[in-house]
Formats: C-alpha cells, structure tokens, sequence
C-alpha cells in the first residue's frame, strides 16, 4: 500500500474541502436599499421643458416669425437654449448610443 502523503501544516487535502459545508452569505441583495423620493427618471427631458416653460407662450409658439420675436430675443432665446444643451450634453452624452452600439443592439436584440 502506498502511503498517503500528509498535507503539509495549514494546507488543506481535496477531501477537506469536499466535506466542509457550504458558506452560508449575507443575502445583502434581499435587502433593498432606501429609495430616493422624487428620483427624475428623465433629467434631460425635465431640463428641456423646464427651459421651454420658461419661455412666453408667444415665443415658443412663434420662435420664428419676425411679427412675433424680434431677432434680438431670438438670439438671446437660441443662446439661452445653446448654453443649456452643452450643459446636458456633457452631462448626458454618455449615455447616448452611437452607430456602432446600435449596430451591436440590433445584431444581439430580439
């Protein structure tokens, strides 16, 4: 008979591992986690409106027209509106897909 080789001090044999019984976990994910109240579930879409809100209706209506808007106040309103975008744009683009994800998406998607 051949001799079992011992393991040596503080290692552990296959067989020892085998037999353990299994780590019982803290089941963390059962848990939720205290929701935030009022979360925005569209911050750049509540941006954008909140930025037409506060427009006159006759601007917003007729941004265009020069009966209505005089073309100082379309540029301040076109600045205004310019200034924003790059504001949500930096904050946001990275979550905007570009054509090489979409071709990922539509590759993978159902």
């Amino acid at each position: 008979k051949k001799k079992k080789k011992s393991p040596q001090d503080g290692q552990k044999t296959r067989e020892d591992a085998t037999q353990q019984p299994p780590k019982v976990r803290n089941n963390e994910s059962s848990k939720s986690a205290p929701k935030k109240k009022n979360r925005d579930p569209n911050p750049l879409l509540t941006a954008q409106h909140k930025f037409l809100k506060s427009l006159s209706p006759q601007s917003r209506n007729h941004f265009f027209s020069s009966k209505h808007v005089t073309p100082e106040k379309r540029a301040e309103i076109w600045e205004d509106q310019a200034d924003l975008g790059e504001t949500l744009v930096n904050s946001y683009a990275w979550a905007t897909p570009d054509p090489r994800l979409l071709k990922v998406f539509q590759h993978f998607g159902p």
